[in-house]
């Protein structure tokens, strides 16, 4: 999980930032989207949308 730590270099601050949206678009899951990951979600959507 992410660390809740402050981050004294804009290096690590960008590093923490890629950490969370990596976490946030991957791993957690969205009740508004069906317990779906946000990147889940898009594959299907990108595959119905093909299917058509």
């Amino acid at each position: 999980m992410i660390e809740r730590d402050i981050c004294p270099t804009k290096k690590g601050v960008l590093a923490d930032v890629r950490a969370y949206i990596a976490h946030y678009n991957s791993r957690r899951l969205h009740k508004t989207l069906g317990n779906l990951t946000p990147s889940e979600s898009e594959q299907c959507t990108y595959l119905t949308v093909q299917q058509d």
